[in-house]
């Protein structure tokens, strides 16, 4: 089947066979429901991308927003948060090591 799209949808009837969007939401609530998770397409997608860029890649807010398309840098500044809370989950680890035994210089 040849068609511009990367996922082409075998039964589908619109030319170019790409997913329309209800598709996408059945294929998407199934699969949460075979999971048993609970999350909207949109949060389980681009949400967790752009926590991802940020918290995992260490991307900035301005490369985020360059890399979504997001309209305004403001829309991004709410993952920012979260690459605070990952900082504080690292700094407040179990890796301490106690060092009140040394001497000191």
């Amino acid at each position: 089947m040849d068609s511009p799209y990367f996922f082409v949808n075998p039964h589908g009837k619109l030319e170019g066979n790409y997913y329309c969007l209800e598709t996408m939401y059945k294929i998407w609530r199934r699969a949460c429901e075979k999971v048993g998770e609970d999350i909207d397409m949109y949060s389980g997608l681009k949400h967790s991308s752009c926590s991802q860029y940020i918290n995992e890649k260490h991307y900035s807010i301005d490369q985020v927003q360059m890399i979504t398309d997001h309209a305004q840098r403001s829309s991004v500044k709410r993952y920012a948060a979260l690459q605070l809370d990952e900082k504080r989950r690292l700094l407040e680890g179990g890796n301490v090591i106690n060092i009140s035994g040394t001497k000191n210089n």
